[in-house]
C-alpha cells in the first residue's frame, strides 16, 4: 500500500517539474523577445515581415541586419516588438525599398507604427492596412505610390499621424477619413488628388496640421473646417479651389499659418479672419479676390509673412491706417502688402 501511495506523489513531482521546465522556457523565450505564449501570432508576424522583405527587394536594401534569419524579430533592423514578441513597430526610412507594399502587412494586428517613407515604393496602398486597428503612425510619404487612398484607412480610429504626401495618389479624398477622431496630422500634399474636399474632414477636431496643397482639388473650402479648433496650420495652396473664403475660418483661433495662394477663390476677404490673433503667415495671392482688405486684419499682431497679390480686384482703404501701420512693419522679403493698391 505504501508503494501504491508513492505513485501519485511521483506523478505530482513529475508534473511540477514539467510545469517548471515549461515556464522557464517561456521566460527565456520572452527575454529573447518572442514569448512561447503566442507562437502562432509571432510566426504570422515573422511571415508578414518576410513578405515585406521579398516584395521590396530586401537583398538590395541599404541596411538590413538579421532580416529573414532565425533571430528574434526585435533584432531585425527597424523592428520593435512587445513583451510577447508581437511586432509593434516597423521603421525603414530611406533604405531603398522598391516595389509594392505587400497586403500581408495587414496581418500585423499589434502594429502601432508603420514608417516606410523616403523609399521607391510603387503600386497602390493595400486595403488590408485598414485592419491595423492599433496603428497610431502611418508614414508612407516620398515614395511613388499610385492609385486612390483606400477608404479602409478610415477604420484606423487610433491613428494620430497620417503622412501620404509626395506620391502619385489620385482620386478623391475619401469621406471615411472623417472617422479618424484621434488624428492630429494629415499630410496629403503633392499628389494628384482631385474632386472636392469632403466636409467630413471637419469632424477631425483634434487635427493640428492639414496639408492638402499641390493637388488638383476643386470646389469650395468647406465651412465645416470652422470646427477644426485645434488646427494650427491649414495649407490649401496650389489647387483649383473656387468660391468664397468661408468666414468660419475665423473660428480657428489657434491657427498660425493660413495658406490659400494659387486657387480660383472669389469674393471679399472675410472680416472674421481678423480674429486669428495667433496668425503668423497668411497667403491669399494668386486668386480672384475683390474689395477692400477688412480693417479687422489690423488685429493680426503676430503676422510676419503676408502674400496678397496678385488679386486684381483687391485694395486697401485710404483710411485703413492701423492696417497699413501693422503690415508695413513686415519686411519686404516677407510681404507684398505695398503692392496692393488703394481703393478708388
Amino acid at each position: 500500500m505504501l508503494a501504491d501511495m508513492g505513485k501519485p506523489r511521483r506523478w505530482i513531482v513529475a508534473g511540477l517539474a514539467g510545469a517548471f521546465t515549461f515556464a522557464l522556457a517561456g521566460i527565456v523565450a520572452a527575454q529573447d523577445g518572442e514569448s512561447a505564449a503566442t507562437p502562432v501570432g509571432v510566426a504570422a508576424d515573422r511571415a508578414a515581415l518576410a513578405a515585406l522583405y521579398d516584395a521590396t527587394d530586401g537583398p538590395n536594401w541599404l541596411h538590413a541586419p538579421n532580416w529573414k534569419t532565425d533571430a528574434p524579430l526585435n533584432q531585425w533592423h527597424g523592428i520593435g516588438t512587445d513583451a510577447s514578441g508581437r511586432v509593434t513597430r516597423i521603421v525603414l526610412t530611406g533604405l531603398g525599398l522598391t516595389g509594392p507594399i505587400p497586403a500581408a502587412l495587414g496581418s500585423l494586428t499589434n502594429l502601432t507604427t508603420l514608417v516606410l517613407d523616403h523609399n521607391q515604393l510603387t503600386g497602390a496602398i493595400p486595403e488590408e492596412l485598414g485592419g491595423l486597428l492599433n496603428l497610431e503612425r502611418l508614414y508612407l510619404q516620398n515614395n511613388q505610390l499610385s492609385g486612390t487612398i483606400p477608404a479602409a484607412l478610415g477604420q484606423l480610429t487610433s491613428l494620430r499621424y497620417l503622412h501620404l504626401e509626395h506620391n502619385q495618389l489620385s482620386g478623391t479624398i475619401p469621406w471615411a477619413l472623417g472617422n479618424l477622431a484621434n488624428l492630429e496630422w494629415l499630410y496629403l500634399e503633392s499628389n494628384r488628388l482631385s474632386g472636392t474636399i469632403t466636409a467630413a474632414l471637419g469632424e477631425l477636431t483634434n487635427l493640428q496640421y492639414l496639408h492638402l496643397e499641390e493637388n488638383q482639388l476643386t470646389g469650395g473650402i468647406p465651412a465645416a473646417f470652422g470646427n477644426l479648433t485645434s488646427l494650427t496650420w491649414l495649407s490649401l495652396r496650389d489647387n483649383q479651389l473656387s468660391g468664397a473664403i468661408p468666414s468660419e475660418l475665423g473660428l480657428l483661433t489657434r491657427l498660425d499659418h493660413l495658406l490659400l495662394t494659387n486657387n480660383l477663390l472669389t469674393g471679399t476677404v472675410p472680416a472674421a479672419l481678423g480674429k486669428l490673433v495667433n496668425l503668423e503667415a497668411i497667403e491669399l495671392g494668386g486668386n480672384r479676390l475683390t474689395g477692400a482688405l477688412p480693417a479687422a486684419m489690423a488685429n493680426l499682431a503676430s503676422i510676419n509673412h503676408i502674400i496678397l497679390t496678385p488679386n486684381p480686384g483687391l485694395c486697401v482703404d485710404a483710411d485703413a491706417t492701423a492696417l497699413r501701420d501693422l503690415f508695413g512693419t513686415v519686411p519686404d522679403g516677407s510681404s507684398d502688402f505695398a503692392r496692393v493698391p488703394l481703393c478708388q
